[in-house]
């Protein structure tokens, strides 16, 4: 996750690389990285930073944010032009564990995304701007030899920004595996970009994309140690500490530039970037290893670079100190070692998922697995949107206890949700239910779901039906009996039909409220997944979620609304 100004420190001594082989570039001094594995929630996050200085400022916050489609494509035309430029992309790694280490950590960045939005919800408290256009479709498309690739500028600093779309890393892992075959790239990307691109209906990222039971990080670094002269794609100085070879290096995402010749896609891009070696720049500073540096940066953040160089050394000369030796553990590999067959299971899970299934796999005799739910974007001032669905999640929790049972002596009584209650962070134990109790639950939910079908004129494999089901969900009184809705007030409820020009809290609560339901049904629909039920109310449910629409149509934006329902006005 990154230690505070390690890089600011180290970015002095950073050199100069062309990535790819390009043949105008086989006489020049300036080495070149030809092979890279790649960093997958840097690489997201990065672009999903590029795309929001693009964004306009006559859009309030919300509006502003790059959509999980937006991130989707803009990370497949970066693939893109690495491939153009003959960088061959090796493994594409995202997360798919959290050591308990770094729980503390995680629980600091969920608070610091309570405080952005609590303070965008009182600045903001009568209501958001909206603008009667549609903000135009974000994009990166380098072009000339400017910092194109480049991360926020410092005009768009200044910009009050909302925490980071918290779907959108789930969003391109699934993409990447089944949306973008190079047919469905071509019609994505630019015209011009898509003339120089290959055509048919294969998957060219599928296999390259990898969730490991682990932080990405660690797998990049291990994955290194095998390929002598790799480089490593990120944002994260971690990579700076971990064990790699001597020749490996690290490449800073924020340090691309693509030069595609005056504009033009006619030539290969000749993309330029920064790097760091940590063997050769451990041996320059006259320490054994740059995790010596990273060690004296924790203990003493104010320090200058001489003052850390002399620390570390100090440190390493010691050799035994404790302190240090317990620092070093969290940055050497550790990933989980599952059975293959589990490792595959994770590829069809979200990373929230994929952590809680990992945990399930540990020994009876340890903590109740916990969730960190992803951040939602709501009205601070209401109830956690997340509550709505509690009762979809504990069928999840309790599937997955009830499937790894088939395999293990005994498994957890609850599992633990990490959840904003008012002004904090809670963790709230969710008791887990027996067989019987699944099989009743899931038959109700089955019976609502069939009731909605029936009582609109909405198909199963329409992302407005079940949008629809969400929005009754909302409204089950104690006989869950769900109030059945239509477009119309699909769209008067979440106030996509507004001409007021302001934005209500309760609509974008209600549509944070929608989108928890929504996301609780992938959670339910992977699980049944992973164990493949084959007679009963789990094979239906199976059956039934298997149309739920792909993330990016799940978590879509009001704006993204306002469009998808805007040509069912007449009919509604």
């Amino acid at each position: 996750m990154g230690i505070p100004h390690l890089t600011r420190h180290l970015q002095l001594y950073a050199e100069p690389v062309y990535l790819g082989d390009v043949k105008e570039l086989a006489e020049t001094e300036v080495p070149t990285v030809k092979s890279v594995v790649i960093d997958g929630p840097s690489l997201v996050y990065h672009i999903y930073s590029v795309l929001l200085a693009r964004s306009g400022v006559q859009y309030n916050a919300f509006d502003q944010q790059p959509t999980c489609n937006e991130v989707s494509v803009a990370v497949v035309t970066f693939l893109s032009l690495l491939e153009l430029a003959n960088v061959h992309v090796a493994k594409i790694y995202f997360d798919g564990a959290l050591p308990v280490t770094k729980r503390e950590t995680r629980l600091s960045r969920l608070e610091k995304c309570r405080q952005r939005l609590e303070t965008y919800c009182i600045a903001a408290r009568k209501g958001l701007p909206a603008v009667s256009s549609a903000r135009p479709f974000l994009r990166i498309e380098p072009t000339g030899s400017l910092q194109r690739l480049s991360s926020l500028s410092s005009a768009a600093k200044k910009r009050f920004h909302l925490p980071e779309n918290a779907f959108i890393v789930s969003t391109v892992v699934e993409d990447l595996k089944t949306r973008w075959s190079r047919s469905a790239i071509r019609s994505h990307v630019s015209p011009e970009l898509a003339e120089l691109l290959s055509e048919g209906e294969s998957l060219p990222w599928s296999d390259k994309c990898e969730v490991v039971p682990g932080e990405a990080d660690l797998y990049c670094s291990e994955y290194m140690r095998d390929n002598p002269e790799m480089a490593v794609l990120s944002s994260d100085s971690d990579l700076l500490i971990h064990a790699m070879g001597p020749q490996n290096s690290v490449v800073f995402l924020n340090s691309l530039d693509a030069d595609t010749r005056a504009g033009s896609y006619r030539s290969q891009p000749i993309i330029k970037a920064t790097r760091i070696c940590p063997a050769a720049l451990s041996a320059k500073l006259g320490i054994p290893d740059l995790s010596y540096f990273a060690y004296a940066l924790t203990l003493n953040p104010n320090h200058g670079i001489r003052q850390l160089i002399q620390r570390a050394k100090q440190t390493a000369e010691s050799r035994h100190e404790q302190g240090y030796t317990e620092f070093l553990k969290e940055f050497r590999y550790n990933g989980a070692a599952l059975p293959l067959h589990h490792v595959e299971s994770l590829q069809g899970l979200d990373a929230r998922v994929a952590e809680l299934f990992v945990q399930f796999l540990q020994p009876a005799d340890s903590d109740p697995p916990q969730i960190y739910l992803p951040f939602l974007l709501e009205d601070h001032s209401r109830a956690c949107a997340w509550n709505v669905a509690r009762h979809i999640r504990t069928l999840v929790y309790s599937l997955l206890a009830s499937g790894h049972q088939a395999t293990a002596a005994a498994g957890p009584s609850a599992v633990i949700e990490c959840v904003r209650r008012g002004h904090r962070f809670c963790f709230d134990k969710i008791d887990l239910s027996s067989d019987e109790q699944i099989d009743s639950e899931l038959q109700t939910m089955l019976d609502r779901l069939k009731w909605v079908r029936n009582e609109t004129s909405e198909e199963v494999n329409s992302p407005v039906f079940w949008r629809i089901y969400a929005l009754s969900e909302l409204e089950l009184d104690e006989d869950y009996d769900p109030y059945v809705f239509t477009r119309k007030h699909l769209r008067v409820t979440l106030g996509l039909d507004s001409t007021a020009g302001i934005i209500k809290w309760t609509e974008i609560h209600a549509l944070a409220q929608t989108h928890a339901i929504l996301y609780s049904l992938r959670m339910l629909s992977q699980i049944l997944n992973c164990f493949s039920p084959t007679t009963g109310p789990r094979r239906e449910a199976q059956q039934l979620l298997s149309h739920l629409p792909p993330l990016r149509v799940l978590m879509k934006s009001r704006q993204e609304l306002v469009q998808e329902l805007q040509d069912s006005k007449r009919g509604s």
